[in-house]
């Protein structure tokens, strides 16, 4: 691999097609004026979305985890005896999260799975640049290989997943599990990935971590996301964070992050000025949450970075 810029395989043609202006017809997914300038996306942008909650789920989510911030804001202002040799001040460094990779082949081929060493190499970079200001690193534990062609093509959520989880996962809920595979549906579609919530941990440890498709490592061939936003992503939603179109319009809160515009839906390519809310706030695009163009997306807010620390802190026990 010549690098970052670099392709480990062969790009295909998957041109991402958009409009240049926005037409007065408005499709069902999105409430809301959209402003003159910006591009609309030919598809529903939840379309294809592994992690989007109903507003009962994640509201139920939300209590649990106010009902546990509570708890322990209780036990924190408990008084304490202080040792004399305490210091008065203590400063944390980042916390560095193992990486176990799994990569998980159906044939020899970059094509069927055999990702490069370097790709993963590069993928830890991303995702140690992205999530820089979050007190969070990530260090490669190590790499397994698995020539598996059922496992490699095995549908979200089928009883196949879990066998692969229960012989390859390593670690406790504060280490991070990544499988690249096929990431398919069982119509034989699927999300470029999908990723386990930390509340999930407590019920069904095995399946915690995240997937990713091959072609989404920085150099991949997956077009317009071969820059390794993908596991960004997936690992926000390791951390706690949904996307900033849960809830849509009817719910501007519903990704319970007040410093992130509502937004009725996922965008695709980089819509500029994009209004689908007429909530104060254009669409947040840039933000690592949303789902369009990996060049697109730059930024997680304060709010996000505050709600995923203590959402590390309270389900998977890490003090950022």
């Amino acid at each position: 691999m010549s690098g970052s810029s670099g392709r480990w395989w062969s790009r295909t043609a998957l041109a991402f097609v958009v409009t240049t202006t926005c037409s007065t017809a408005v499709p069902a997914p999105t409430a809301g004026a959209m402003s003159a300038s910006c591009v609309r996306p030919q598809r529903a942008g939840t379309a294809g979305s592994a992690n989007v909650l109903s507003p009962a789920a994640a509201a139920a989510v939300e209590r649990d985890f106010s009902r546990r911030v509570a708890a322990a804001s209780s036990v924190a202002a408990a008084p304490k005896r202080v040792p004399v040799s305490s210091p008065a001040h203590t400063r944390r460094g980042p916390v560095s999260i193992p990486v176990y990779w799994h990569a998980i082949g159906k044939d020899t081929t970059v094509q069927g799975g055999s990702v490069p060493d370097s790709a993963v190499q590069e993928q830890i970079g991303v995702l140690n640049r992205a999530f820089s200001g979050t007190g969070l690193s990530f260090a490669l534990a190590g790499i397994d290989r698995t020539l598996n062609p059922g496992w490699f093509d095995a549908p979200a959520g089928s009883p196949v997943r879990s066998d692969m989880a229960r012989a390859l996962r390593q670690g406790g809920p504060a280490d991070l599990n990544v499988y690249s595979l096929g990431a398919t549906s069982p119509e034989g579609r699927g999300p470029f990935g999908d990723a386990a919530f930390p509340w999930d941990y407590a019920q069904n440890p095995v399946a915690d971590g995240i997937i990713v498709r091959p072609g989404t490592l920085p150099g991949g061939d997956q077009s317009d996301r071969a820059l390794g936003k993908t596991a960004v992503r997936m690992v926000g939603h390791w951390a706690g964070l949904f996307h900033t179109f849960q809830g849509g319009c009817t719910d501007p809160d519903g990704d319970y992050v007040s410093d992130t515009p509502a937004e009725a839906y996922a965008s695709t390519g980089c819509p500029e000025n994009r209004d689908s809310c007429p909530s104060e706030g254009t669409d947040p695009i840039r933000n690592y949450m949303d789902m369009g163009l990996d060049s697109c997306a730059t930024e997680f807010t304060p709010g996000q970075i505050a709600r995923l620390q203590q959402m590390l802190r309270v389900y998977r026990g890490i003090e950022v």
